[in-house]
Formats: structure tokens, C-alpha cells, sequence
């Protein structure tokens, strides 16, 4: 779920924030000719991206400044969360794990939690015919079938399908907010943090969602915190973001096969 919460942050071509969260700390990758490859909001592995840490050994900028957090991690772990939340705030609410850097010791559990239920499941019989209008089956006078055979993937082919649907569907999300406290970071950002997680929840179940082929979901119902419920609280998500400015920066840099450098 935690990919689909992301994708509310995103425009359309998923390479900028959208409007109200414009400001807040990523990480985008591009090639040697600036052309945009992917960010640390996309990438499933966040900063410990690749495309973004470098490979198959970490290298460039970003690689550098968490090689020195790893080595202070247990004994000051605040430090690197206040260097992630500056680099990419959302992978202290998705979680985070640098295997690659130094001994793997960097870890950071997610605050967001969410997954579907659903209950009263029964199957859904169905089908349909790939329709093949170029080749018409064609025999030989000796029976043998030569045009049309489904063993070489042309002709018309009736085929099943056996699906499932429920009585209901639940979606749970759950933010630890007394993890996201732990991390010291400070209160407008720790408050930046709570709102950024309510926000893509809201944004969530209010548009439609399609986890799958002929799945189309949308909420009916919402059983919420006060703090979902009200949505005045997330008004000044925009002067929380210009109250955190000077720790969180959008930075850049150029991935080539592997090597990663700081774009200028």
C-alpha cells in the first residue's frame, strides 16, 4: 500500500511534488543529459535506491554522507534522521533500510501502516473470447489443422477465468505517531511528518482505486480519528513546509551505469 500513498505526493508524470508539498525534501535522478529517470519517492527502496546510492558498490554524494551516519547510527541515531528527513522526509514515514551502507545498520521502521481485508470472499466465474480477426482456421484435406492452431497463438479462443469478489472491502491505516516523536527531529517537523501521513491518507480514499484488472474500489464509508475527520489541520501543511525549509532541500543528481555524481 505504502506505493499507492505515494503516488498522491506525485503529478502526473511522478517527477515533482504536487502543488501543497512542493518544498519538501527528495532525492531525483537524472541522466548525463538531465533527462529525469526516477526520484527517491518513486523508487521502491527510497535513498537506498541503486539508481541513487550507486552501484554495484555505493558511490557519489549521497552514498558519502550516509557512509558517516553509519557509523554513528547506534550510538546517535537522531543525527541520521535528521539527514534523512533532509533528504527524502517520506522514507521516515515508509521505512527505510541501508543494506549497503557500511554494516546495514541504518534501519528505519515504517509509521505507516495499511492493508485491505476483505470478508465474506466468494468466487466470480468468468470469460471471454480472444478474437482473432486476420487468420481463419483452414484444414487440410487430411484433417491436419495449419492455420488458426491456438498452439501457435493465432486463431478465435474461448477462454475462463475464475476471480474473486466480497460482501466488503476494509482499508486499515494505521501512523505511529509516537514513533515519528522518537526521532527528535524537532516540532515542525515532527508535526510535518503527522500532517504529510493524514494528508495521503485522505488523499487516498478520496479518489478512486484500482489495485488490480476489473477491481475498482471506492470508499463508501469512513470510520476515522478525529484528527482524519478534520481536515482544518492540514490547512497550513504548506507553512509547516516553509517552517522546515532550511533541513529539507530537492537535490539532483546524474546516475550513469552505476556511478552517481552531483549534478551542477
Amino acid at each position: 500500500m505504502a506505493n499507492w500513498l505515494e503516488k498522491t505526493t506525485l503529478t502526473p508524470d511522478e517527477t515533482e511534488f504536487v502543488g501543497e508539498l512542493k518544498g519538501i525534501s527528495m532525492i531525483k535522478v537524472a541522466d548525463e543529459n538531465g533527462k529525469p529517470l526516477t526520484n527517491s519517492v518513486r523508487e521502491g527502496h527510497r535513498i537506498a535506491s541503486p539508481y541513487i546510492l550507486g552501484h554495484p558498490k555505493p558511490n557519489g554524494p549521497i552514498a558519502e554522507v550516509f557512509k558517516e551516519c553509519d557509523k554513528e547510527f547506534k550510538r546517535a541515531p537522531h543525527n541520521t534522521y535528521k539527514k534523512i528527513f533532509g533528504h527524502d522526509a517520506n522514507s521516515l514515514l515508509h521505512g527505510l533500510w541501508m543494506s549497503r551502507i557500511g554494516g546495514g545498520t541504518i534501519r528505519v521502521t515504517r509509521a505507516i501502516t495499511a492493508f485491505l481485508e476483505a470478508s465474506n470472499t466468494v468466487m466470480a466465474e468468468t470469460g471471454g473470447v480472444k478474437n482473432d480477426h486476420v487468420t481463419v482456421s483452414t484444414k487440410q484435406q487430411d484433417g491436419e489443422e495449419t492455420v488458426g492452431d491456438s498452439r501457435t497463438g493465432v486463431g478465435t479462443i474461448p477462454f475462463h477465468r475464475e476471480e474473486h469478489t466480497a460482501e466488503a472491502i476494509t482499508a486499515y491505516f494505521c501512523v505511529d505517531e509516537g514513533l515519528l516523536e522518537s526521532y527528535n527531529l524537532g516540532a515542525a517537523e515532527t508535526e510535518l511528518l503527522k500532517r504529510l501521513a493524514l494528508w495521503k491518507i485522505l488523499r487516498f480514499i478520496e479518489q478512486p482505486f484500482r489495485p488490480r484488472t476489473k477491481c475498482d474500489l471506492v470508499v463508501k464509508r469512513v470510520r476515522a480519528s478525529t484528527k482524519l475527520q478534520d481536515k482544518a489541520h492540514l490547512d497550513d501543511l504548506e507553512t509547516l513546509i516553509a517552517r522546515c525549509d532550511a533541513d529539507m532541500k530537492i537535490r539532483t543528481i546524474t546516475y550513469n551505469r552505476g556511478n552517481i555524481k552531483q549534478q551542477d
